[in-house]
């Protein structure tokens, strides 16, 4: 792939962030804004064919008064932040990492990683896909268990070289971890815009809250935790096995209620 050059009257700073959906995505997407300048500009959920270093570049001559954009680039003249966040990316494939790579090393972006309990991450995909029919929300949350395991093998043995990789449940209850992952992305963390809740970040266990402090995001597979198609879903050794291991990795220390549903299901796995 040939490289292609920033222009001269403009370099914006890019900022690439990589998630599964429900993993708290955009929870950090709006502390990150919240710390960057106000003519900054969010792509969000953009699809990993339309991650084109000639179409970025070609929208960088672009204007548009847009701050946010789904799923489709739009123009990006005189930005000076650009945030361009991969839902359910499939990091495990070789072209989507050549092709983050690629996009990284001729745009100089900052590369982010989320992960987020898998225990959590189901839930909450388990709760807002239920109204989509019972076969069609299995589905859905067995691809976010797929990806979890994706994800949690390149957040412990990475292919790529990330400036942050966060772990939402530390990164929502230590500020001075969230210090350290300001400083891998570039910022000096002031909190500023943490907890705040807004677009399709809303939380689907409680449409009215704005705030995060206000709702228990450490506890949301407690909903369901007698739900037996859940927990087929959960009863993965593996995954649960790994999330301990990777917990530990990052000291974060799982709570004491979740540890328990954990061995329990180990229990009959």
């Amino acid at each position: 792939m040939p490289s292609h050059k920033l222009p001269v009257t403009v370099v914006p700073e890019v900022i690439v962030f990589v998630g599964i959906q429900r993993s708290g995505n955009h929870g950090l997407l709006n502390w990150i804004k919240g710390h960057g300048p106000e003519n900054s500009v969010h792509i969000n959920s953009l699809d990993i064919n339309s991650l084109d270093t000639k179409e970025f570049f070609t929208k960088l001559d672009e204007e548009s008064e847009l701050q946010y954009s789904d799923r489709l680039m739009i123009g990006l003249k005189g930005r000076e932040q650009i945030i361009i966040s991969l839902e359910n990316y499939k990091l495990h494939t070789p072209d989507g990492i050549e092709n983050l790579q690629n996009f990284q090393k001729d745009t100089n972006a900052t590369l982010v990683l989320l992960l987020r309990s898998p225990l959590n991450n189901i839930a909450s995909i388990y709760k807002v896909t239920a109204n989509n029919g019972a076969e069609a929300q299995i589905d859905s949350t067995k691809v976010i268990r797929k990806l979890w395991h994706q994800y949690a093998k390149e957040f412990t043995d990475s292919k790529i070289k990330w400036d942050a990789k966060i772990l939402f449940d530390k990164w929502i209850i230590d500020r001075a971890y969230r210090n350290r992952m300001g400083k891998g992305i570039g910022f000096v963390n002031v909190d500023s815009d943490f907890n705040k809740i807004s677009g399709h970040g809303v939380s689907s266990f409680d449409l009215s809250a704005r705030n995060s402090q206000e709702i228990d995001l450490e506890g949301r597979f407690l909903l369901f935790k007698e739900d037996s198609v859940y927990t087929s879903i959960i009863r993965d050794e593996k995954m649960l096995e790994k999330w301990f291991t990777l917990a530990k990795s990052e000291g974060y220390s799982i709570p004491k209620i979740q540890t328990e549903y954990i061995h329990e299901q180990l229990r009959h796995v």
